[in-house]
């Protein structure tokens, strides 16, 4: 079954969100795991405009049970 994991938020140091995902998604490919990143920068880290945001928070149960949210340490200024 296919898995999407969702990174939500930034980091601290500057990267290049595409280089990261792709890189991610090479290696769980064949495992069926897709990655996406609602990605927050600088200086706001408020949390961002992503489809899959919307479905965890406010979507139906079942829309969201193959996915999985990973917060990073940097949203809300936290």
């Amino acid at each position: 079954m296919a898995r999407t994991i969702l990174i939500v938020g930034g980091l601290t140091i500057p990267c290049s969100a595409d280089a990261v995902l792709h890189r991610l998604n090479q290696r769980t490919a064949r495992d069926g795991i897709a990655w996406q990143w609602a990605k927050a920068d600088l200086p706001t880290y408020r949390l961002p405009r992503h489809p899959l945001v919307n479905t965890i928070a406010y979507g139906p149960e079942d829309e969201a049970k193959n996915v999985t949210l990973v917060m990073l340490r940097c949203l809300n200024k936290v």
